[in-house]
């Protein structure tokens, strides 16, 4: 999938901390940017948004972003969730759902030493193994290295269209499941598909939904509606309304962010934030899902799950490992070989 000057080019801007991404929108080759290296840049402009929309106007990667780095980034949080803590937390979530209704995404965390870890060989892996996903693998400053490769668009529009499109996608099975979506599945999903009806009005948009179908990624699939509407305004004010969704917030948004505000103990940094790219073809924005935030010494496996009034904790759980399972098996398959 990357190409072995590619690889080399990953792991040097890492090892020096030059401010760089490489990504790939679904079914395309990998395209690269290096900041303030024209000769090497390829692709278009990466934007990035962490959770929350805290970085305010989304952090720009170019050939023309400043080359000059701070000494230090950001480090990954370093503590694996334990189940008792998960539990706890949810089983807290759940009662408050059951009195006020609502959903929240509460996430967990599957931390490691990174010591050893060829991080554009793991790159090469797991750009190979969901080639129908936007998949990144990134490094400023401001948020550190980033690694993931996402199946929910956020927003896209086509370059000469004026068409938006996104989607909801929430609720989540095993990928072998042959039965019917339950309850508590269908409930999460509609949650996400009536919000972003929701902003689309507030943004004057008509939204058009297309019929329910199963999107799968990795041993997990997910119900999926496509949502699309006329738009000719700002791209990033409909990206920066739509953020973050129900599908990695919860709503009522407020309600949600409390939840995870009070809940959960780590930062979630870029994770539910969003990714993605502007050029020749369009503008493409995507949820930052299926992550990992890494360095020389650690990595941070981020992974969440939809909480309502029905949910299990033993269930929700599970959801979250199966979700990560093809990254984590990826990192750690890639200790032994080192580079």
């Amino acid at each position: 999938m990357l190409s072995r000057s590619l690889k080399s080019l990953i792991n040097s801007c890492l090892d020096d901390k030059r401010t760089f991404a490489v990504y790939a929108l679904p079914y395309h080759t990998p395209a690269c940017i290096v900041a303030g290296e024209n000769s090497l840049s390829s692709g278009g402009t990466l934007f990035i948004n962490d959770f929350n929309n805290t970085f305010g106007k989304p952090l720009i990667i170019n050939e023309s972003s400043p080359t000059d780095e701070e000494d230090e980034s950001v480090e990954p949080y370093n503590h694996s969730t334990e189940y008792d803590d998960y539990k706890q937390h949810l089983v807290s979530i759940i009662n408050d759902l059951k009195r006020t209704g609502g959903k929240t995404v509460f996430s967990r965390t599957l931390c490691g030493d990174a010591s050893g870890i060829d991080w554009a060989e793991v790159a090469d892996r797991y750009f190979a193994a969901f080639p129908d996903t936007f998949r990144f693998i990134y490094y400023t400053p401001r948020t550190g290295a980033w690694l993931g490769a996402s199946p929910e668009i956020l927003l896209e529009r086509q370059s000469g269209d004026n068409r938006v499109r996104t989607m909801s996608l929430a609720g989540t099975v095993n990928n072998d499941s042959t039965g019917n979506w339950d309850e508590k599945n269908i409930k999460e999903h509609n949650f996400v598909t009536q919000y972003i009806t929701d902003i689309f009005n507030r943004l004057g948009i008509k939204a058009d939904i297309s019929p329910a179908e199963d999107v799968s990624f990795g041993t997990v699939k997910h119900l999926c509606n496509r949502i699309s509407g006329e738009y000719t305004g700002d791209f990033f004010t409909a990206v920066n309304a739509l953020s973050p969704t129900p599908a990695l917030a919860g709503v009522p948004l407020a309600d949600a962010l409390h939840h995870i505000s009070l809940h959960e103990p780590h930062p979630r940094r870029c994770y539910g934030g969003y990714v993605g790219v502007i050029d020749r073809e369009g503008e493409h924005a995507y949820v930052n899902l299926r992550s990992v935030h890494f360095s020389p010494k650690h990595f941070c496996i981020y992974a969440g799950g939809g909480i309502t009034s029905d949910s299990q904790p033993d269930d929700e759980w599970l959801e979250t490992r199966n979700k990560v399972q093809k990254l984590n098996d990826i990192i750690l398959s890639s200790v032994s070989n080192g580079r």
